[in-house]
């Protein structure tokens, strides 16, 4: 028997609440990175990350809508701050005469191997579970970051800090 919590307009309403919540938290992004725009890009770009990466990964964990709107909030402000400074760093450093070819590779890797992480993604969430996807994911894109932080960085130059 059907409730009214599972009514096609209950879940509708739901879903739009979601898009709501992560298009909020992107305005505030997107006014905040204008701003901040003299700030120095690698601690935005961590910030970005992390304020992205953890709330994913809170949502294997939480059960609780009203959270789940305000960390899809996080997620839209660390999406669009990830993007405008990552961006913003490429149109900085990159030579003039360099910037298409570089900005072309750049989108394949952005979009171009979404695909690829979608079927794994996929995967995981078909044989285990949704949310042990979402924290299996969170807690692999944390190491990554911390990988490329301390480990790949060149001896005593920041690679990523671009003003």
């Amino acid at each position: 028997m059907k409730t009214i919590f599972d009514t096609e307009t209950i879940i509708a309403a739901r879903t739009s609440n979601m898009y709501l919540a992560q298009g909020i938290g992107a305005v505030i992004a997107a006014f905040m990175m204008a701003y901040l725009s003299s700030a120095n890009k690698s601690n935005l770009l961590l910030w970005g990350q992390i304020l992205f990466i953890v709330p994913v990964t809170l949502l294997g964990l939480i059960t609780n809508l009203n959270i789940v709107y305000v960390l899809l909030a996080f997620i839209g402000w660390g999406t669009v701050t990830q993007l405008i400074t990552m961006n913003t760093m490429i149109q900085i450093r990159v030579p003039n005469q360099l910037r298409g070819r570089v900005f072309s590779i750049y989108f394949w890797g952005l979009q171009g191997v979404a695909p690829f992480g979608s079927i794994v993604i996929g995967w995981m969430a078909q044989t285990w579970s949704v949310r042990a996807s979402l924290v299996t994911g969170g807690l692999v894109c944390l190491l990554s970051i911390f990988l490329v932080r301390f480990f790949f960085k060149k001896k005593g130059e920041d690679t990523l800090n671009a003003k």
